[in-house]
């Protein structure tokens, strides 16, 4: 374990602390044991396993961390560490809260990550893209205010929680052929996503797609229940809301449904007016139930 003031630098300032980091037989960070390294430019921990809570929080000059072993990350490890654009994680298995807010990371792969913490990697603004093969959840807020991430691969990821794409302006591409559950405002603002297929999905919360503007395909056809879906869970799609001057794209966006809530987009007379529909009939291009 390496507790403040006894890692072994390959370059060390005496004044302001370590600036290259190597500790190649540490296994265990722990933790706040490099906070507010101001000076810390580049990290390698060739055998470590786990980085503890808070470990390099506010190290707001390192670029690169190399950790080729880590299997946890802790609650704000890497914390507003601004300057960080690359990092190497190919086991770490789960992601504390907090853990890279406010990182410079452009891509990321993560290919044996099965958590990812409330908060994660908020406001990553420069984060492009990331591939989590194994993730099964998505905690709250754990990609908001990513507004460069484009396209994100969630083939395991069983729910998406609250807020978890808040504000990514940017994203196009989603895949979540497994998710179960999508929570409030998973998806608000996401305002240039255009398809979005969740085959498997059961339950929608409130404003889950709120402000997606541009939306044009919604396929939620593993819904069988229509107490299942909130009512105002569609709010906004095809309707710049929340910018000046918002323009109206009415029926621009079809929905594909399971065959089970065909009664609920009928009225008593027959019409097209029943519930599922009342209030946002005139979002929809068009219905289509999945036989």
């Amino acid at each position: 374990m390496v507790q403040p003031g006894t890692g072994f630098g390959t370059t060390y300032d005496g004044t302001n602390g370590y600036v290259h980091l190597t500790l190649a037989d540490v296994t265990e960070v722990a933790n706040g044991a490099f906070e507010y390294g101001q000076q810390l430019r580049s990290l390698s921990l060739p055998k470590a396993q786990s980085i503890g809570d808070y470990a390099f929080q506010y190290g707001r000059a390192l670029t690169t961390a190399s950790l080729p072993e880590v299997q946890s990350i802790g609650y704000c490890a890497f914390n507003e560490c601004n300057a960080l654009t690359t990092v190497s994680l190919p086991k770490v298995q789960n992601i504390g809260e907090r853990a890279f807010v406010s990182c410079a990371l452009t891509s990321l792969s993560l290919p044996q990550v099965q958590s990812i913490g409330e908060n994660a990697f908020n406001y990553c603004e420069a984060l492009t893209s990331i591939s989590l093969p194994k993730a099964e959840s998505i905690e709250d807020n754990a990609f908001s205010h990513c507004e460069a991430l484009t396209t994100i691969n969630l083939p395991e990821a069983r729910s998406i929680e609250s807020f978890a794409f808040f504000y990514c302006t940017a994203l196009t591409t989603v895949n979540l052929p497994k998710a179960q559950s999508i929570r409030n405002f998973a998806f608000c603002m996401c305002s240039a996503l255009t398809t979005l297929s969740l085959p498997a999905v059961q339950s929608i919360e409130y404003d889950a797609f709120d402000a997606c503007s541009v939306l044009t395909h919604l396929d939620i056809s593993g819904v069988t229940d229509e107490n299942q879906v909130n009512a105002t869970a569609f709010s906004g799609i095809g309707y710049d809301q929340y910018l000046s001057g918002g323009t109206d794209r009415t029926n621009q966006c079809t929905l594909i449904l399971n065959p089970a809530l065909r009664p609920a987009c009928t009225d008593a007379e027959g019409g097209t007016t029943g519930p599922l529909v009342q209030f946002h009939g005139h979002r929809w291009k068009e219905i289509q139930f999945l036989e």
